[in-house]
């Protein structure tokens, strides 16, 4: 889409006089498609209708007046937007699909694959590959596109490939023929033009027909060489696709073309069999494997902060709904009200944004795209209450109180932090006390309720210690007499926090030390940033567009926290926290800053509030974490893995691109796209960063920079869409963030469950629903495994039976021998794809299964209970 911004076309220059030797026996498979975003051109209802009645309606005429006429569309909702309006001609698709004469996208939709949790990326090929597969039984979706974004994620050909999609259309890419592989060895066939748009845009500037053929001439020359260098069957590909491209007739062309003794015979193919003429046990692609780190990535989270945080909230919590409704239904036998079609639509929400924000209309398309992350959380929210409250209403209960059930989603014994709002109205005068599932007292402490509250609502946190495995643990809220009421500890009246993990010491502006009692060692290095410190500076640019590298921020207007002076105040000091907090004014917002440690709890949480942004252009907002570190590698979670920054992501640069030149080595990209953390570690020590926000630095991209880490989480970034129609990005108002370190030694393995569990805080469940039906005890665990590389992504109802899936994967990189145990006897078990076929039986042990998953490797299990 953003390369219609460049003034003139970029022509890459060809040799026309050379012989193409190796390909003029063989055939260009001329590949015509349309690349759309799902919106950018114009809003996404307008877009929706150019898809239909511009590309699909066109390219059918097309198909039915010429036999040998192909055409390509990249993603599956534009079928399913088709069939919406024209329901009565789906047969007339499945037949022309079935004969390879038209072909669809193997993924929903076109994402920034970073942005997305990992099982957001493969609902991509559930909502794509496998719902495609539905409507057109017998026909096969085998190529993913995502040509526009220059970046793509570590485990996405991992994805593709265990969901059946064999290939994939790439671009701002050096032209090339490409075997793009995941760590575990997963690989995917890729292609890049170069930039998409490069051979149909060219041609179509060119009005007559002897130069659209001299054009055509010169691309096979180009790419004979190459062909013939990487002993490639000689079945040349030409991508023929631009943005909004309707469909055109080179039928005369081919004719002529193919009658010239020096080129190959021409014709028209569908992407996929253009893509499946290049396989051959001889053929040699350039191998590549590891992260194309995301050069777009201030489109998503810096410059649609409020939307990005709904999504990323909504994605977490779909999963825990399937988690928990599976256990739901087979507790009660039945998967009656497991909520399948919400589910599918929550799912449909949660990744129905593209990478096509901004654009023409973009206040609009901003806030439609907005809309449907804020469906698919509320969706979730509602989803999750119901299904937690019914599964505590199953719990009997022994002893006295209201009972506080605390769920956790992760696979993993857990010790947390909760912080639940509570009703006590009607429950007596006096004081509470809080006890766990065997009666010992556990303590609390009162919080302030933001927003609107009722009569008898409070808000507590309490310290949950050995939280079971996606299971629950049962805590009690009981009134006792003042007589008996043990008193608060003394208050401290001291700013800084003294606990058995940490030693904090402030300064104004920031944590000026933050010394680590278990390892002996200092972990701040605050002689430029202090810990915690946000600053503020100019950040022209846009989300995405025509840049060769991400565009930095400059010196301009810096200001950060220490400026001010501020003072720490002490907010909360009670049994299971401590609180300081301080405010800055800054030219165009108040800063606020909390630090939170707890008194028995290895972990410092950092909350920022950005106040009254006044939506000032060109402004960006980061959190400086400096670190006493030297030679630190630096690491991140990504969906489904983790980025070691020079080890796993590509050491190359992206290279020549149309006319564009991507000279930096990808390596070296100064802010990368994470899931749920980010760390650094050295020798001496690991610090990892929990983090709400989805992007961050970790060097100093400031004047005389530092060649220490500092970790920056980018909260905030006020820049303007690339289209020269396009909207601001200004986002006014109130912005609210939350991180927490958690530090050890070694590296990020040591932490790397604490890092998940911060920003996946446990669930609960108050109170007690009516029912007969209690066949549980105060405390159970539903699923484990044994591994603690081994993750479970997910526990869900099978798509098609009332059976159960479940996807565990390697996060650390290591070959395991795996027990999977479930709280029922498994009858039967198999191995399926990632789109759950079936692909081999396992012989399971009761409630045991056990199976072997490979170093960084995502597999799909389905049990049968009945």
């Amino acid at each position: 889409m953003k390369y219609s911004l460049l003034i003139a076309f970029c022509v890459v220059s060809f040799c026309t006089t050379a012989q193409s030797n190796y390909l003029k026996e063989g055939h260009v498979n001329f590949a015509l498609s349309s690349h759309q975003d799902m919106a950018w051109m114009d809003v996404p209802d307008k877009c929706t209708e150019f898809r239909i009645e511009k590309l699909l309606m066109p390219s059918l005429r097309m198909l039915e007046k010429d036999s040998s006429y192909c055409f390509t569309m990249e993603y599956a909702l534009t079928l399913e937007e088709f069939l919406n309006k024209y329901p009565e001609r789906k047969d007339e698709l499945m037949q022309l699909t079935a004969k390879k004469r038209l072909d669809w996208g193997a993924t929903f939709n076109q994402p920034y694959e970073g942005m997305l949790s990992g099982e957001s990326l493969i609902r991509e090929t559930y909502l794509g590959k496998r719902w495609l597969q539905k409507q057109f039984p017998g026909c096969e979706f085998v190529t993913a596109f995502n040509p526009d974004v220059p970046g793509r994620s570590l485990q996405t050909s991992q994805i593709h490939a265990k969901a059946g999609i064999k290939y994939g259309i790439i671009s701002r890419f050096e032209p090339g023929i490409y075997q793009w592989f995941s760590p575990d060895g997963s690989s995917i066939l890729c292609k890049s033009n170069g930039i998409y748009c490069d051979y149909a845009r060219t041609l179509a500037g060119k009005k007559e027909k002897e130069e659209k053929k001299e054009y055509i001439r010169s691309i096979v020359h180009f790419w004979d060489p190459y062909y013939k260098e990487n002993k490639m069957p000689s079945e040349l590909f030409f991508l023929h696709t631009d943005d909004n491209e309707e469909p055109y007739d080179y039928q005369q062309i081919f004719k002529e073309l193919s009658a010239e003794k020096d080129m190959p015979e021409f014709g028209y193919t569908t992407i996929s069999t253009a893509m499946d003429k290049l396989v051959s046990k001889k053929s040699k692609p350039t191998r590549l494997e590891g992260e194309w780190p995301d050069l777009w990535l201030y489109i998503h989270n810096p410059t649609h902060h409020e939307a990005v945080s709904m999504m990323r909230d909504a994605q977490r919590n779909l999963v825990n709904v399937e988690k928990f409704g599976a256990v739901r239904g087979l507790l009660t036998g039945s998967f009656a009200s497991y909520p399948q079609d919400k589910l599918n639509e929550a799912w449909k929400c949660a990744i129905y944004p593209d990478h096509g924000w901004g654009g023409n209309g973009g206040y609009i398309t901003d806030e439609i795209y907005k809309e449907k992350f804020r469906q698919s959380q509320a969706s979730a929210n509602e989803m999750l209450e119901d299904v937690l409250g019914e599964i505590g209403g199953m719990i009997e209960h022994k002893q006295e109180g209201l009972p506080i059930v605390v769920f956790n989603p992760e696979s993993w014994l857990r010790n947390d932090i909760v912080i639940t709002k509570v009703n006590v109205y009607g429950l007596g005068r006096g004081h509470f006390v809080l006890t766990d599932d065997k009666g010992q007292h556990i303590p609390f402490q009162y919080l302030p309720i933001k927003g609107q509250t009722k009569d008898g609502d409070i808000q507590i946190a309490f310290q949950a210690d050995s939280i079971p495995s996606i299971g629950y643990r049962s805590y009690y809220l009981k009134h006792v007499k003042d007589e008996i009421f043990e008193d608060a500890v003394t208050a401290s009246n001291k700013i800084d926090i003294d606990n058995p993990y940490y030693r904090i010491s402030f300064a104004a502006g920031g944590i000026k030390s933050i010394f680590d009692k278990r390892l002996n060692r200092e972990l701040l290095r605050t002689d430029k940033f202090l810990g915690g410190e946000v600053f503020c500076t100019r950040s022209v640019g846009n989300g995405a567009g025509e840049f060769k590298e991400i565009q930095p921020i400059t010196m301009e207007g810096f200001e950060k926290s220490s400026d001010y002076s501020p003072s720490w105040s002490i907010i909360e000091s009670g049994r299971v926290r401590e609180v300081r907090e301080c405010r800055s004014k800054f030219k165009h917002a108040t800063v606020i800053q909390r630090i939170i440690a707890y008194q028995n709890f290895p972990k410092i949480d950092i909350e920022i509030d950005l106040e009254g942004f006044t939506g000032e252009a060109y402004q960006e907002f980061r959190m400086t974490m400096p670190l006493n570190q030297s030679s630190s590698l630096i690491s991140y979670e990504v969906p489904m893995g983790v980025v070691e920054i020079g080890k796993n992501d590509l050491s190359i640069s992206a290279g020549h691109a149309g006319g564009l030149h991507y000279t930096t080595p990808l390596n070296e990209t100064p802010l990368r796209e994470c899931q749920n953390w980010f760390a650094s570690s050295d020798d001496l020590s690991n610090v990892m960063l929990s983090s709400s926000v989805g992007v961050f630095g970790y060097k100093d991209a400031t004047s005389n920079p530092v060649d220490y880490p500092v970790l920056q989480p980018v909260l905030l970034a006020s820049r303007k869409s690339c289209h020269w129609k396009g909207n601001w990005y200004l986002q006014q108002g109130n912005h609210s963030y939350r991180f927490s370190l958690h530090s050890s030694d070694g590296d990020w393995k040591k932490t790397h469950q604490l890092g998940t569990q911060s920003a996946q805080p446990l669930l609960t469940a108050v109170g007690v629903k009516n029912g007969n039906n209690k066949i549980l005890s105060p405390l159970q665990s539903f699923f484990s495994v044994d591994k603690k590389n081994v993750m479970v992504s997910t526990i869900k109802k099978c798509e098609d039976d009332d059976n159960v899936v479940v996807r565990l994967f390697d996060i650390e990189g290591m070959d395991s021998d795996v027990s999977l145990w479930s709280f029922k006897p498994i009858k039967k078990s198999c191995q399926t794809n990632i789109i759950e076929e079936p692909q081999k039986l396992i012989d399971n042990k009761g409630d045991i299964l056990p199976v072997k998953i490979g170093h960084h490797s995502i597999e799909t299990y389905k049990l049968e209970y009945k």
